[in-house]
């Protein structure tokens, strides 16, 4: 992603990175896909985030926020992330095949 000065995040969410989910329907942003930078120790990644249900998944009604880091291998489970979401891509959808979503 090519920042520019002037472009301001549209939502910005702080939290610890955990299994499971739970903690997206505390966030209050809309469900969809979209652009994210992300700060971990210091460091800035980009990525993707996703935030609604997982209809592709499974049927559950729990939101959850899910973000996928490019270059970045580490498990972080436990750590404090900043994510600032940017440009919504699509809205959440479902999949006829997992291979699709992925």
């Amino acid at each position: 992603m090519k920042e520019k000065n002037n472009m301001e995040p549209i939502y910005t969410i702080t939290g610890t990175v955990v299994h499971g989910r739970g903690i997206g329907k505390h966030v209050g942003t809309e469900t969809g896909v979209y652009v994210a930078k992300i700060l971990l120790d210091s460091q800035t990644y980009y990525g993707v985030t996703h935030v609604g249900l997982r209809p592709t998944l499974d049927n559950d009604k729990a939101i959850s926020i899910e973000t996928h880091i490019f270059d970045l291998d580490n498990d972080i489970y436990g750590c404090t992330i900043t994510f600032y979401l940017y440009k919504k891509l699509r809205e959440v959808r479902k999949f006829n095949e997992l291979s699709l979503l992925i």
